[in-house]
């Protein structure tokens, strides 16, 4: 039986009238996303101009669309910026320090790219009081490191990232740090990973750290401290692992008196890796089953790791 005219004819209407409306939604979302790839690339270039770089959610090479695609529409418009990189402008194989205003333009870059969770700042000659100018990026930034070998900072900088609510992972290397500086620590109230690097930390650092209630990974890297300080991270409720790299640790031996033996290590100090051999958890000496049996007492249920290289 065949459907009347007017039946037909509306039916028409219909799919018409639908395709019209999914036409108008691609273009819609075509011209939203085709925008928004092209702010990333002028955001992508302004970094680039300032001497730092950007990292992606993929590699390009793992593009599936077709060349002539990606000749039209971009890498950009596949791709999104999740990491972004400060080191300032290489001149005549040298970096130059990042200026101020520069630091600023890198900053209202970064806030175009809304996707960038990961911020590396490195040997930007910035003080302490500069990281004040990152503010805009609180609510993005996720993963943030901090490494300034030629600039001394005294780790204040760390009171401008308290009110960063994604933060989870910081690092903070070459630092002449003031141990007092670490009380804003326990404020970053997502921080799960901290990272220290090349600092003198005494009891005081450590009992900051502690008190991070959601720390779970803490890593020191070229430090130096005395093993009783590290008692002072039993009181950190979530943490589950110390990672050390270039650090290591050397017994302090008990007194001896005419042909006594010297008494088994009481205590122990962590220091840089130089000429001295360091304890290893690799070596079968009796002094590393000390120093296993002392560390094991010191830090229950905490696992501790080494790493030689620096």
């Amino acid at each position: 039986m065949r459907r009347p005219a007017s039946t037909r004819h509306r039916w028409f209407q219909f799919s018409l009238r639908g395709m019209l409306v999914a036409a108008t939604i691609l273009c819609l979302w075509l011209g939203v996303w085709a925008n928004g790839a092209h702010r990333q690339r002028l955001a992508v270039q302004q970094i680039s101009q300032l001497g730092g770089d950007v990292s992606y959610d993929r590699q390009a090479k793992e593009i599936r669309a077709p060349a002539w695609l990606r000749s039209i529409a971009g890498d950009d418009f596949f791709l999104k910026v999740v990491g972004v990189r400060l080191h300032g402008r290489k001149i005549d194989q040298m970096r130059r320090p990042l200026a101020l205003e520069e630091l600023d333009q890198a900053v209202g870059a970064i806030t175009q790219l809304r996707r960038v969770r990961t911020l590396t700042l490195r040997n930007t000659y910035l003080s302490d009081e500069d990281y004040a100018r990152l503010a805009p990026l609180a609510s993005q930034i996720e993963e943030l490191a901090v490494s300034e070998q030629r600039r001394m900072l005294t780790g204040s900088c760390v009171q401008y990232f308290r009110d960063w609510p994604r933060l989870r992972e910081l690092t903070i290397y070459s630092i002449q740090l003031d141990s007092a500086m670490l009380r804003t620590i326990p404020h970053i109230s997502n921080l799960q990973v901290l990272a220290w690097g090349e600092a003198q930390l005494n009891a005081e650092a450590f009992a900051a750290i502690a008190e991070c209630k959601n720390l779970r990974v803490l890593t020191l890297a070229g430090c130096s401290f005395d093993g009783q300080a590290l008692a002072r991270l039993r009181a950190a409720p979530s943490l589950k692992t110390i990672d050390m790299h270039n650090i290591g640790a050397y017994p302090q031996l008990g007194s001896t008196s005419g042909s006594q033996k010297a008494a088994p290590p009481t205590d122990y100090y962590f220091s840089p890796v130089g000429d001295e051999q360091p304890i290893s958890e690799t070596s079968n000496g009796s002094s590393d089953a000390d120093y296993e049996k002392w560390l094991k007492q010191l830090l229950p249920g905490v696992e501790v790791s080494w790493d030689f290289s620096s």
